[in-house]
C-alpha cells in the first residue's frame, strides 16, 4: 500500500510541475489509451468476422438467395470471399436466423429422404414414375453441388420400352454441368459425372450420357468400361502414372530443403503386358505303382438225395447194392491287375513382372528465391549497404 501511495505522490508530483500545456497534452493522451483499450477489448470479446456453416463453398444461385434473405433482414455487414459468406461474428446468428427463414439454407442429398412420408394411394403408376423421375433429378443436382469443381448440374433423362417379346427398356441422359467461375470440364470431371449418372440410373450405358459444359459449350460422351481408348481401362496408362506419381512424391520429399521445387518425370515401360515362360523334357514312361490280385475257388460237395430214374425203383433182389454216393464239384478263378505310370522328365514354369519401368528422366526446377538466398548467405552484406542483384 506505500509503494502505491508512493507512486501516486510522484505521479502527482510530475504533473504539478508540467507547463498547462503539457497537462492538457497529457490528460488528452491518458484518454486516447483508455478509449483504444476499450475498443480492443471490444473487439477480442465480438472476435471481427466469420465464415458461415464453417466456411463452406457456395454456388452463385445459393449466394444469390442467402444475399436476398441478408438484405431482407436488413443485414449489411457482410462480405463475399472466394464463394464463401463472411459476416461479422457479433450478428452471426441472426444472419443465419435470416437465411433459415428464407428457406435459403444449402441442402444435401440426405435433406430430399423423408422417412416419414407415406406413398399417395391415389396416384396412378404414371404418376409415380414422373414423381420418382423428379426425386433423382433433384438428388443428383444436390449431389453434384458437393463437388468442388462443380458450380452445379442438371440431369434430364428418358426411358423407353422397345417392343418384341424382351421388351427392353432402354435410357438415354443429358447433364448440363457448369464449373467453378469460368472453369471449363476437365476430363476427370466429365467422367465423374457419368458415374454418378449411372449409380443414379441402374443399367444405363455410358455411351448413352452426354455431359455438356455450360462454360464453353462443349458436349462430351461417356465411355464404356471395357473402351481402353479411355486412359483409365488401359493398364499401360495406369501404371506408367502410378510410378511417375511414386517418383515424384519421392524427388519433392528429398529436394524439401531447397524450397518447393517443380519435380516432372517422365516413366518409359516396357510394353509387355504379361511375359511367362515354360518347359517340358519328355523320356520313356516310369511306373510309380503296380497292383497285381488273383483269387482262386474251388469247391466239392455230396448228393443227399438218390438218384433219379428208374433205377432208384428197383427192387434190391435182383440188383447188386451201390456204395457210391453221388459228388458236384465247382471251380473259380479271378485275376486283377494295375499299374500306374507317369512321364518322367523336367516341367518349369517361370513367369516375370509386367510393364516394368525400362527409363525414367526427371526435370526439376528450383526457385529463384533459393539462389538468392545462397548467394546472400556466402556473401553477406554489411549493415547499411544495399545488397547487389
Amino acid at each position: 500500500m506505500d509503494f502505491l501511495n508512493r507512486t501516486l505522490q510522484q505521479a502527482r508530483e510530475l504533473f504539478d510541475s508540467m507547463t498547462v500545456g503539457a497537462r492538457i497534452v497529457t490528460v488528452l493522451l491518458v484518454g486516447v489509451l483508455v478509449v483504444s483499450g476499450a475498443y480492443l477489448f471490444r473487439f477480442q470479446a465480438t472476435g471481427g468476422d466469420t465464415y458461415l456453416l464453417g466456411g463452406r463453398v457456395f454456388t452463385q444461385s445459393q449466394l444469390a438467395d442467402m444475399e436476398a434473405a441478408l438484405a431482407e433482414a436488413q443485414i449489411t455487414d457482410y462480405s463475399i470471399e472466394g464463394n464463401r459468406l463472411k459476416v461479422a461474428r457479433s450478428e452471426r446468428d441472426e444472419a443465419l436466423a435470416a437465411i433459415a427463414r428464407a428457406g435459403a439454407l444449402p441442402m444435401s442429398a440426405g435433406d430430399l429422404d423423408d422417412p416419414n412420408r407415406t406413398p399417395n394411394p391415389f396416384l396412378t403408376k404414371t404418376q409415380e414414375e414422373r414423381l420418382a423421375m423428379a426425386e433423382k433429378k433433384q438428388k443428383f443436382g444436390r449431389m453434384m453441388e458437393q463437388v468442388e469443381t462443380l458450380e452445379y448440374a442438371t440431369l434430364e433423362y428418358d426411358e423407353q420400352r422397345q417392343g418384341g417379346l424382351d421388351r427392353r427398356l432402354t435410357r438415354s441422359a443429358t447433364v448440363m454441368a457448369k464449373g467453378r467461375g469460368t472453369r471449363p470440364l476437365e476430363d476427370r470431371d466429365v467422367q465423374a459425372i457419368v458415374r454418378a449418372v449411372e449409380g443414379v440410373l441402374t443399367g444405363i450405358n455410358p455411351t448413352d450420357i452426354i455431359v455438356v459444359d455450360a462454360n464453353t459449350g462443349e458436349s462430351h460422351r461417356g465411355r464404356a468400361g471395357d473402351d481402353l481408348n479411355d486412359p483409365r481401362n488401359n493398364a499401360y496408362a495406369q501404371t506408367k502414372q502410378y510410378y511417375e506419381n511414386d517418383w515424384r512424391r519421392k524427388i519433392t520429399e528429398a529436394l524439401r530443403s531447397f524450397g518447393m521445387p517443380n519435380v516432372q518425370v517422365n516413366v518409359e515401360l516396357d510394353e509387355t503386358i504379361s511375359q511367362v515362360e515354360e518347359s517340358r523334357q519328355l523320356t520313356n514312361p516310369v511306373v510309380v505303382e503296380s497292383e497285381t490280385e488273383k483269387e482262386t475257388n474251388e469247391s466239392t460237395r455230396a448228393d443227399t438225395a438218390g438218384r433219379p430214374g428208374v433205377a432208384a425203383n428197383t427192387g434190391a433182389a435182383n440188383s447188386s447194392a451201390s456204395v457210391a454216393a453221388g459228388t458236384t464239384s465247382d471251380n473259380s478263378t479271378q485275376s486283377r491287375e494295375s499299374s500306374r505310370s507317369r512321364i518322367g522328365g523336367t516341367i518349369s514354369s517361370t513367369q516375370k513382372a509386367s510393364l516394368v519401368p525400362k527409363r525414367v528422366s526427371v526435370s526439376i526446377g528450383v526457385p529463384e528465391a533459393y539462389y538468392q538466398a545462397l548467394w546472400l548467405k556466402r556473401n553477406p552484406v554489411a549493415v547499411g549497404e544495399t545488397p547487389k542483384p
